[in-house]
């Protein structure tokens, strides 16, 4: 099993142990592409970490340039940061996974994303891509 690179935070480590274990019970390894998509996903991870702990103290609502009542923005990014890791785990081949939402390692990941992530490989597998 490859080593989680050493600028990984602690939730970022784990992520990283969790998918390559994961993909160790069918005997696959992360190639290089692999390694790198799924490091940009676990920084992604430690990132998002941070943001939840900062909100432990924030009001969830702020106001906004006109006075309104607004989303804290770091609940926006927290929403988007959790979508573009899900997106960034798409990219590998995490076939094992029992069910499509890739719940088991805390990250929810569509359906619909997973099985055109599927057929691509199927379909490049096929054509010789």
């Amino acid at each position: 099993m490859k080593k989680a690179p050493t600028d990984l935070g602690p939730a970022g480590r784990k992520l990283w142990r969790d998918i390559v274990a994961k993909m160790a019970e069918s005997d696959a390894q992360p190639d290089a592409r692999e390694c790198q998509i799924l490091h940009s996903a676990c920084s992604l991870k430690d990132r998002v970490v941070g943001l939840e702990e900062l909100m432990r103290s924030e009001p969830p609502t702020t106001s906004g340039s006109k006075g309104q009542i607004v989303l804290h923005p770091a609940l926006i990014e927290i929403r988007n940061t959790h979508r573009e890791i899900a997106q960034l785990l798409c990219r590998i081949d995490l076939a094992p996974f029992d069910d499509d939402t890739g719940g088991s390692i805390g990250i929810q990941i569509s359906s619909a994303s997973l099985r055109s992530v599927k057929a691509r490989n199927a379909a490049n597998a096929r054509w010789g891509k």
